[in-house]
């Protein structure tokens, strides 16, 4: 549902903090090999790359539009993006060719591509979930949700020994996070983290919102063992 529009002066002022911050709270240093890498001016500050930085305030700005924007409006511009991004090609759009040559062997390549390109939209159409649902509560999430075969997990969990859930990211899986402890189902999720530090930080607020345990790792199997 479409949480109303905000102000453009609003979106303005959200998108110029951003940059401010970038600007006033940094300064910069570079290392041996010459890249260019940021610190917080405090003592013992954290340290991010410019990359991290400039993704941190692109998805900022990014996210003020995507809750100022009709929901209708912003699904249009996302998917036209996101089908833009996967024609410009790069390591990750051939991983996801690879993989649907695996999975689709009988498909064409155009056939395949069209797969691939439209993953990206329903990667964008997440992105717009999270956006526009950071704010939501419990009981927001619940009435905009419809759950289907709750009654297999509670047989499951009756047994006392708990639940293993494997998943695609079909769907709207960040909501999916969310939305199990508030239905009373715990979960703690297994992930590798994003790359991008600032981005981890800002993703990991709405993820435990409601109670859920994301659980970043480079290798699954460390606290695989954990919750076993």
């Amino acid at each position: 549902r479409d949480l109303g529009p905000v102000a453009a002066e609003g979106r303005k002022t959200q998108v110029a903090l951003a940059f401010e911050h970038v600007a006033q709270s940094t300064s910069v240093r570079r290392c041996a090999r010459g890249a260019v890498r940021y610190s917080r001016a405090r003592p013992g500050g954290r340290v991010y790359t410019a990359r991290e930085l400039a993704e941190y305030a692109v998805f900022r700005s990014g996210m003020a539009a995507l809750r100022a924007l009709p929901l209708e409006r912003a699904q249009k511009l996302g998917a036209a993006a996101a089908r833009r991004l996967f024609d410009l090609g790069g390591k990750r759009v051939a991983y996801v060719i690879a993989n649907l040559r695996v999975a689709f062997p009988e498909l064409s390549e155009p056939e395949r591509r069209e797969i691939g390109r439209e993953s990206y939209v329903h990667f964008a159409w997440n992105l717009i979930d999270v956006a526009r649902s950071a704010n939501w509560g419990p009981e927001q999430l619940i009435a905009r949700v419809e759950v289907e075969g709750r009654e297999h997990v509670d047989a499951a969990r009756a047994k006392g020994h708990g639940v293993i859930g494997l998943t695609l990211h079909l769907g709207s899986f960040e909501m999916s996070m969310r939305l199990a402890p508030a239905i009373g189902l715990p979960v703690t999720v297994i992930g590798r983290p994003l790359t991008n530090r600032l981005l981890r930080r800002a993703m990991r607020a709405p993820r435990t919102s409601t109670g859920s345990r994301p659980w970043s790792s480079p290798a699954a199997s460390p606290p695989t063992r954990g919750c076993a």
